[in-house]
């Protein structure tokens, strides 16, 4: 990649007032370059949640979100995820995926604070269900609009452990 990128080291604009303090778990990582307030727009995301699990599905070309509340894709998101996003946290050693492949990591994006971290999905579901007082995540792949087993490029099977 050359040049500047539109969203990364783009300035970093918080909400004013304190969020209530939430303990992140300690294996998230907190991907400084993508520091900008509209990654979850950028990312196809249009809705009010506080967190939100950004992923990408191979099967259906687009980037799958959940907010706790609701989940789906962001149209024509792909292309910022793919070309920007999974390079950067690639050469930092996390695998968000490809056009091939399932992610063994996802973003989680706290859009009060403005900051992205990167998560094993697991997690990541499980810390945005607990925020909702929701039970865990109980299928194999964030891309829920797909059945597992019939997904053409069967990558999400082997993205995650399975799980009764």
């Amino acid at each position: 990649m050359t040049g500047r990128s539109p969203i990364l080291g783009a300035d970093r604009t918080v909400a004013t007032g304190s969020p209530p303090a939430l303990q992140l778990p300690a294996a998230f990582v907190e991907l400084t370059e993508l520091r900008c307030v509209s990654i979850d727009r950028k990312l196809g995301y249009f809705r009010d949640e506080r967190f939100v699990i950004f992923g990408y599905c191979p099967a259906g070309a687009e980037v799958v979100w959940k907010d706790g509340h609701s989940l789906g894709f962001g149209t024509g998101g792909w292309w910022t995820f793919l070309e920007e996003i999974a390079p950067m946290a690639a050469r930092r050693g996390y695998g968000l995926g490809s056009a091939t492949t399932a992610g063994t990591h996802v973003l989680l994006v706290d859009r009060t604070r403005g900051t992205v971290y990167v998560a094993e999905r697991e997690p990541a579901e499980g810390f945005l269900s607990r925020v909702h007082g929701q039970p865990g995540p109980t299928r194999r792949c964030l891309c829920a609009l797909t059945n597992c087993a019939a997904c053409p490029v069967r990558a999400c099977v082997r993205a995650g452990p399975k799980r009764l």
